[in-house]
């Protein structure tokens, strides 16, 4: 299946560079660069070379006062400097939710569970939750640049639920980007701002980016995909079973805690 992904992606990438006058030369640009990127990806050092579960977290705290989604940084299942990042950005507990805008089993987790998760675990700054996007077509590349296109993560969480929840109507018209520029429209980005932010090399760097890490992961097999503390949850994203692993999570970090303490007092 992973295979199956992989080829889809890397010819969705290279169809995309057949495009005409409305994409940029920058977005054909970007589009080769990562097509490149993609076929060669095994032959790459990457994080995730180990395991997932001995991936850390770094000890430098990440700036709260920066508001930039769009800065490019390496890749890694700690917090990024262009990540969207809900609840406690130095928090214990690092939940990476990857979604893609025409997936419908986002669409179901976005709707019925996450709004429990945001109460129960970001509302009470509990956890961080990072957002991130994974890209297996033009129109998730589209409607997740429409999301990013203000710079500002709760437009972003905003536009991101009316996408989800218009889903049927726009991810599978032939007119989807006009589709989308009426979303976008109706939310404040007008039709010249939301065709500049397409062909923003930023922003389109940090999807393709996104994209690839992830991609690259042993286990990923598709969106909705979780990761706590760098290691993947793989069980039903129910609420139940999702909060009990959120739980242990934050139960093994504040033991883990403990016995720090114990051991400076010695």
């Amino acid at each position: 299946m992973r295979s199956i992904l992989l080829i889809a992606i890397i010819f969705f990438l290279l169809a995309h560079c057949s495009e005409k006058a409305n994409n940029s030369s920058l977005t054909q640009k970007q589009i080769d660069k990562y097509s490149v990127e993609v076929k060669n990806h095994q032959d790459e050092q990457s994080i995730l070379n180990k395991p997932t579960e001995e991936v850390t977290r770094e000890d430098n705290k990440i700036d709260t006062t920066s508001k930039n989604l769009n800065v490019p940084k390496v890749r890694s299942f700690d917090i990024n400097q262009d990540d969207i990042v809900f609840g406690d950005i130095n928090s214990r507990i690092i939940l990476v939710e990857y979604f893609s805008p025409t997936c419908t089993h986002c669409a179901y987790y976005k709707q019925k569970v996450f709004p429990e998760i945001k109460k129960n675990y970001i509302d009470t700054k509990k956890i961080a939750y990072v957002i991130r996007e994974f890209i297996a077509n033009r129109q998730d590349r589209d409607a997740a640049i429409l999301a990013r296109c203000t710079n500002n993560k709760e437009d972003f969480l905003k536009f991101v639920n009316v996408i989800i929840g218009q889903q049927d109507h726009w991810a599978y018209s032939s007119k989807y980007r006009d589709m989308l520029t009426n979303i976008g429209k109706l939310g404040g980005v007008s039709a010249e701002s939301y065709a500049n932010c397409l062909n923003n090399e930023q922003i389109l760097d940090t999807l393709m980016s996104n994209s690839k890490f992830v991609m690259m992961s042993p286990r990923f097999i598709g969106t909705p995909a979780f990761f706590i503390n760098g290691v993947q949850f793989t069980k039903p994203f129910s609420i139940d079973v999702l909060s009990a692993a959120i739980e242990d999570a934050i139960k093994n970090a504040q033991s883990l805690l403990e016995n720090n303490i114990e051991v400076q007092k010695k």
